[in-house]
């Protein structure tokens, strides 16, 4: 046990240097103010080097106690014994670069007790997750809660307090500090508990892989003492959940992943709830090729209907009359405003649209020019003549045409047709 807390102290520590540290503090009996007098009391610390210091003393005959010139930068748990039982009095960290301090604590202990009344079961929680191939992984938390003020601690004898049903087939069992907690051990599938449980809240957090050899993982929640609540969270990587009577919840996410939720409220004790996790099996290539081709289809369908507004031409209704060239150049400027709306809606990039409308430009200032008898030389001076002054055929004022093909009044200063500045 005291190799577990070494480690976890160790990755508390941070580098650097601190001068020497003093902790004192002070131990209270709720109810027996003369019961603290003469009290071992244990200090165990690690350096950034990861030195041990220990330590130990007596409390005076109002509980205090002090350390004097101890490590600094160094991690700290107090400890103090009565009536047999080790009660935690909290921890203390001196950090690099501070100066010589005191740090003052105080902690209570409290009458043992064998009858476990009252203790109760506030809620477990299962986390399941698919592991290594024909694994998967199962992290249970236990909370129990002890509305008395004395500290439940029962001998090995004794009937448990506490039962944690484990799943079938689990592996080693792993806590926070490596080993099972003190007053705990292992039965078969179930973890019996026999404190010691302070007043207040207790937590147990445990984990194991349960081999399946397989997808499958088809295992029963066995509560013992039951559950005011109980969660089910399963990670969602490809997997079918049966979680039997359970409540289902919405999918919540977690810093490793999503996690489907499955809630139950005020079980009893002795409540055996089946559930069945199975991964979803890859599809072999006989059916994904069915999913390929359909998908296939269903890009070039939405790719013409997507594309038909940019090659589309305005079919116009004949009008009585209209020669071949007008219903062309009517046409191809229509064409003109499809184009420039398929460009405002995303649905052409730049250097498309300015490809097109070239071109557009260039067929309907042919148009223009067949409609009056005369063909451009090339599209360059098509692109010249498309906006500018031009000299009337009488000789009088100029007129000015924009690139739409569209005529404007002498004095437009943009064109009527698109807007354009002329």
């Amino acid at each position: 046990m005291r190799s577990a807390w070494l480690a976890g102290l160790c990755a508390l520590l941070i580098a650097g240097s601190a001068a020497a540290a003093r902790i004192e503090g002070r131990v209270l009996h709720v109810s027996k103010p003369d019961a603290v007098a003469g009290l071992s009391v244990q200090l165990l610390g690690v350096s950034r080097d990861g030195d041990t210091v220990t330590r130990e003393t007596r409390s005076d005959d109002e509980g205090r106690f002090s350390f004097d010139d101890l490590p600094g930068e160094s991690v700290y748990l107090l400890m103090a014994d009565y009536a047999g039982v080790r009660f935690p009095g909290g921890r203390e960290i001196f950090k690099a670069g501070q100066e010589a301090e005191t740090r003052t604590l105080t902690f209570h202990v409290y009458e043992p007790s064998h009858d476990p009344a009252g203790l109760t079961v506030s809620s477990q929680r299962f986390f399941v997750e698919r592991g290594d191939v024909g694994t998967y992984r199962v992290t249970q938390t236990l909370s129990a809660h002890s509305p008395r003020r004395q500290v439940i601690a029962l001998g090995e004898t004794e009937p448990p307090a506490l039962r944690v049903g484990l799943l079938p087939g689990h592996g080693e069992i792993q806590t926070r500090f490596g080993g099972l907690p003190e007053g705990a051990t292992l039965n078969g599938d179930v973890l019996e508990l026999r404190g010691p449980f302070f007043p207040g809240e207790y937590e147990l957090v445990v984990s194991y892989e349960v081999d399946t050899a397989g997808r499958v993982l088809e295992s029963v929640l066995d509560l013992h003492d039951g559950a005011a609540q109980l969660e089910l969270w399963v990670r969602d990587d490809g997997v079918e959940i049966d979680a039997g009577p359970l409540h289902s919840a919405r999918v919540t996410r977690a810093e490793d992943g999503f996690y489907q939720r499955f809630l139950g409220f005020d079980l009893s004790p002795g409540t055996r709830i089946p559930f069945r996790v199975a991964a979803r099996p890859y599809p072999g290539p006989g059916a994904i090729w069915p999913q390929v081709t359909l998908a296939f289809a269903l890009s070039l369908g939405l790719a013409y209907v997507v594309g038909q507004p940019v090659t589309r031409r305005e079919r116009a209704v004949d009008e009585p009359g209209e020669s071949a060239a007008s219903r062309e150049k009517r046409a191809l400027f229509a064409a003109l405003r499809d184009l420039e709306h398929d460009f405002e809606t995303g649905k052409l990039s730049q250097s498309d649209h300015d490809r097109l409308r070239e071109e557009l430009r260039s067929d309907a200032l042919r148009a223009l020019a067949r409609l009056e008898g005369e063909e451009p030389a090339s599209a360059s001076v098509a692109g010249e003549a498309s906006a500018g002054e031009a000299v009337a055929p009488d000789g009088g004022a100029a007129v000015l045409t924009c690139a739409c093909g569209r005529t404007a009044a002498p004095g437009d200063r943009f064109c009527p047709s698109c807007g354009k500045a002329l």
